[in-house]
């Protein structure tokens, strides 16, 4: 919306004069990319906190959607917001995999050092599936 304000604002005030759009354009695009790397370790983080899965999904579909509606006023700002969106699919995914990975090993060690144990099984099986979800 500010880009468009200010190219109607600059164009109207132009007359046939020379302006810098290509300078405008240029800062426009840096300043989505700090906003890609901004997210991009915004992302790392939350991922590493404990409660981040059940909000980050919410978190990522508001940034999502508000990036489809300024990308396309940017030159190459959609395809750019597709890769950066995919990045962080990938970061997700061998997160939640290392996640699965460590938790179900804890949990088979428990199982085969209290294997006689029933209860202990029970509690161990309750844990398997809540890592699972």
């Amino acid at each position: 919306q500010y880009y468009q304000f200010m190219l109607h604002e600059v164009l109207d005030q132009l007359d046939g004069t020379d302006c810098n759009m290509d300078a405008f354009e240029e800062d426009l695009h840096k300043m989505l990319m700090v906003y890609f790397d901004y997210m991009r370790s915004w992302i790392q983080m939350l991922q590493q906190l404990p409660q981040a899965s059940h909000s980050l999904k919410n978190l990522l579909e508001e940034e999502w959607n508000f990036t489809k509606e300024i990308t396309h006023y940017i030159r190459g700002g959609e395809a750019q917001a597709g890769k950066l969106f995919c990045d962080i699919a990938g970061m997700l995914l061998k997160s939640t995999g290392s996640f699965l990975e460590v938790g179900l090993q804890e949990s088979c060690a428990e199982f085969w050092t209290s294997a006689d144990d029933s209860s202990a099984s029970d509690e161990i099986r309750r844990s398997v599936i809540e890592i699972s979800r």
